[in-house]
């Protein structure tokens, strides 16, 4: 395959090239006469290539052959119900297919090879096997009801606990509405966002409930039923305890922190409205941090515990190293009051809870309002973040009541940023100043 793709490299035009390789490959595989006999062909090729680019030109033609139904039937031979097939698909995505006193099946020969190599379009249509046999009306197996959950709950655990399931939020899709029907009991409300309970019941550990719901996110059926997401995914980091619970037993310290700031970017991801996202990405950066000073735990507030399922999670701030007991303060102005000015030295940054602020500069010898911010803003926190004077004075325009966050407070937040994200740290040093020298360009013009 090396040799075809070099030779066709030779070719000037892309679609050229792409076709002659195809064509090849389709040539070899035309000489078999059954579908196995061309997977097996396949195989040889794949076990025996080094470079990407062979192995990808593979791919995609062991997943067109498991795009047609007749050939998936050939290959899979006999299968007691659909419920055993979807457990023969799994196990070969997972690298577990085998057979008793067997070792050279063709099946078991492609299970060993997507552990070695990233087959991700043959991985691809397998899944959308998967969410196709979930999605249908067509019984799971030909035996009792309760054969009937056995086999779904199985099926769950397997493909939800395995590593290819990684954004799949079609499968999540198709679960739910198959849970619908079949995990529902006799008189129990048939109801999308009960078949979410149902199924994060089912699954095993947090990791894979968070996964779960965050997949689910991005499908329609999830869309509709965001507020009872929301609700889940409060419930579950109100319980969370220590952030290896979000990624899984047996992580390292290096893929502890890996983990969860990958779930943290996940939910930011996500069409959940954005106070929510904030809220559930700081509640991870908290456990991240209690985590990086030491703690096993982060403390609970006996309100979230007791919370009801539509609760936002209330957690008290873990006790972590550097940041101050005391309370924030607040200070009220008067309308026409200077809250700081242009060129003090930088102490504070103020939260405005209510009011407006006007934030001026000199523009040869008068002042001119740059810009007014509200309630929810914060000013005064670029004096922080880059230890330089004020840029600009802030005056109340009206009566307003800020909270104030002392330097220390800012300065210890930024630290953490600097041990867990230095890249990011520098951007927001970079961000301030470059809005430094905008700010100042404007005026002067």
């Amino acid at each position: 395959v090396k040799s075809l793709i070099d030779a066709a490299n030779e070719e000037t035009d892309e679609g050229v090239r792409s076709f002659v390789v195809r064509r090849a490959i389709a040539g070899k595989m035309a000489k078999f006469g059954d579908w196995e006999g061309k997977l097996v062909a396949l195989l040889e090729l794949a076990e025996a290539a080094t470079g990407a680019d062979e192995i990808s030109v593979l791919d995609e033609a062991i997943a067109e052959i498991f795009d047609g139904s007749a050939a998936v039937m050939e290959i899979l031979g006999y299968q007691r119900d659909v419920a055993t097939a979807m457990q023969t698909i799994i196990s070969i995505c997972a690298g577990s297919y085998s057979v008793e006193g067997v070792t050279d099946l063709p099946l078991q020969r492609l299970s060993v090879l997507m552990v070695k190599q990233p087959l991700k379009w043959t991985q691809k249509m397998m899944m959308e096997r998967l969410v196709r046999s979930l999605a249908g009306v067509q019984p799971l197996t030909k035996g009792t009801r309760e054969n009937e959950k056995e086999a779904f709950r199985y099926i769950i655990r397997a493909v939800m606990g395995n590593r290819f399931f990684v954004n799949a939020g079609a499968l999540c899709e198709a679960a739910t509405l198959r849970a619908k029907s079949v995990l529902r009991e006799e008189f129990e409300d048939e109801s999308f966002e009960k078949a979410i309970d149902n199924l994060i019941f089912l699954l095993p550990t947090i990791a894979v409930k968070m996964g779960y719901l965050l997949d689910l996110c991005a499908t329609e059926s999830g869309a509709k039923a965001q507020d009872h997401v929301i609700a889940c995914i409060a419930n579950l980091l109100a319980g969370v305890t220590s952030v290896t619970q979000l990624v899984g037993d047996g992580a390292s310290r290096e893929e502890i922190i890996r983990g969860a700031a990958g779930l943290r970017d996940r939910l930011l991801q996500t069409g959940l409205p954005e106070e929510w996202r904030q809220r559930f990405a700081r509640r991870i950066y908290e456990l991240l941090i209690s985590h990086q000073d030491g703690e096993t735990q982060t403390r609970i507030s006996a309100a979230a515990k007791n919370a009801p399922a539509d609760a936002a999670p209330k957690v008290d701030a873990p006790a972590t190293k550097g940041k101050s007991d005391a309370p924030l303060g607040r200070e009220e102005y008067g309308e026409g009051d200077v809250i700081f000015r242009e060129g003090d030295a930088g102490d504070a940054a103020y939260l405005i809870l209510s009011g407006r602020v006007d934030i001026l500069k000199y523009a040869g010898d008068s002042q001119i309002v740059i810009a007014t911010v509200g309630k929810g803003g914060i000013v005064g926190e670029m004096a922080l973040i880059d230890d330089k004077p004020r840029m600009a004075t802030a005056l109340a325009a009206v009566k307003t009541m800020v909270t104030v966050i002392p330097s220390k407070e800012l300065q210890v937040r930024m630290d953490r940023l600097q041990k867990f994200d230095p890249v990011l740290r520098r951007l927001m040093g970079m961000m301030v100043e470059r809005m430094r020298a905008t700010s100042f360009t404007s005026v002067d013009s």
